[in-house]
């Protein structure tokens, strides 16, 4: 992990794709048997800087996180700017034993609630409530998005998190495609990453 972020210029301009991976079985009967083998989506973030223009100045910041991470043999950060924070989310239950928490987003529609697991919250923006009051004193590992809280949270203790978050990416490709110093060209640089779990 290269622990930096790209420009907030450059993510903000991304295009976001969600993709679940789930196993479509069509039966003779024209029945569907679904398997969804992932509980929550990877993202592929998706951009493009056009050489000669003021992207240039994004497309050397790029080249050279390119460059460092190896294509895509090491991963780095990304701000998604429509899913970066979560407000009020439910972590866990106290039990009066456990000290560690693992900080997760839900999403709800209806009856069902997916979680996503948080890996890499931002410094400083992490506040850990029990009941509603703000547990001063718990710490987080902002390398795993884990909360310790001494002592343990009393028996059904409901322990909530503000937090906001990035997300680690690789490259698509271990290639890319560069036109930088051709200023008389405008044909745009796209650009691929990819969601990683950790």
């Amino acid at each position: 992990m290269i622990n930096i972020r790209l420009p907030e210029q450059l993510e903000a301009g991304a295009s976001a794709k969600p993709r679940y991976s789930t196993e479509i079985v069509s039966t003779d009967g024209g029945w569907e048997v679904r398997n969804s083998r992932w509980a929550y989506p990877k993202h592929e973030f998706s951009f493009n800087l056009s050489p000669g223009t003021k992207d240039d100045e994004w497309l050397t910041v790029f080249r050279n996180l390119f460059y460092a991470a190896g294509g895509s043999a090491e991963t780095f950060l990304f701000k998604h700017w429509s899913d970066f924070e979560g407000l009020d989310e439910e972590i866990a239950t106290g039990d009066g034993i456990e000290t560690e928490f693992q900080l997760v987003k839900n999403y709800t529609a209806g009856l069902i609630t997916r979680t996503r697991k948080i890996t890499r919250p931002v410094e400083d923006t992490v506040v850990i409530f029990g009941d509603s009051i703000v547990i001063p004193g718990a710490s987080v590992d902002y390398s795993t998005g884990i909360v310790t809280i001494t002592p343990a949270p009393a028996l059904n203790v409901k322990i909530t998190a503000d937090f906001e978050f990035d997300i680690p990416v690789r490259c698509e490709d271990d290639e890319i495609e560069l036109l930088g110093g051709t200023r008389d060209l405008d044909q745009p640089v796209s650009l691929v990453l990819l969601e990683v779990r950790e």
